[in-house]
């Protein structure tokens, strides 16, 4: 029984039953579909485009839910980039704003209708429902340098996801176009790895070469430093099981 105070502390605040609302936005790349619920009961969806004047339009619905003595909570599922510009629209207006895992979305619409299918009239009821069960997130305001450097960790997060993607598929083509390769040189991806790609359609037009044409492909890739590695390319090339088309 102890813990039961503990478990009750790390529970989030949830709107309040007599006055509570979630107002749950759905938002995609032009357009945003919202709605209003409570337990039990919701209103119609709504659908706007992501504009200054469907921001009105989603502000005019939260204000007419106050005006009824409601307290809405504003609660959305981050789209990364679509849903930018609403999150900042949002907590300039000074309205209560939560935000809700995609992932748990993801899932738990499913229970819904038993269809894991994307519906822009079910979304926004589905977030709702989460907010109400206490699964959302708050939303930091960030401005200023601090703004800057969340909009930097994101894209160098994404461009670091792209690198390492473009890596891999760089070594999988590296196996049939010259598999040997990747046994001489620890970086498959290394700069003299790259010059030889570039210079040569195949290992076997590679193993066809002038020793100088290698010699220097590979002065001029990685400024000499992988001379050394010169006549075990060539060997294997000539001994290659690379495919000859394809």
């Amino acid at each position: 029984m102890r813990s039961m105070p503990n478990i009750l502390r790390k529970c989030q605040a949830v709107p309040d039953l007599e006055r509570g609302v979630v107002v749950g936005i759905d938002v995609s790349k032009r357009k945003m579909s919202f709605g209003a619920f409570r337990p039990g009961r919701r209103t119609g969806v709504s659908m706007a485009d992501q504009n200054a004047a469907g921001f009105l339009s989603l502000e005019r619905f939260v204000d007419d839910l106050v005006a009824q003595g409601h307290d809405p909570w504003i609660a959305y599922e981050p789209t990364g980039p679509y849903s930018t510009c609403l999150r900042e629209w949002l907590i300039a207006s000074g309205k209560r704003l939560v935000q809700v895992n995609p992932y748990h979305v993801k899932r738990t619409k499913e229970i819904r209708d038993n269809s894991p299918e994307k519906d822009d009239w079910k979304d926004p009821s589905v977030i709702a429902d989460l907010v109400w069960q206490g699964c959302y997130q708050e939303v930091m305001s960030l401005d200023g340098a601090y703004a800057d450097l969340r909009a930097a960790s994101v894209e160098w997060a994404s461009l670091a996801k792209k690198r390492t993607a473009l890596r891999n598929e760089f070594q999988a083509l590296l196996q049939v176009w010259f598999p040997e390769l990747c046994d001489i040189f620890k970086d498959a991806v290394c700069k003299s790895v790259r010059g030889i790609v570039k210079r040569y359609s195949s290992a076997e037009a590679l193993a066809s070469s002038r020793r100088s044409s290698l010699e220097s492909t590979l002065r001029k890739a990685s400024l000499g430093r992988t001379l050394n590695r010169m006549e075990a390319i060539l060997s294997a090339a000539k001994s290659s099981i690379a495919p000859a088309s394809g």
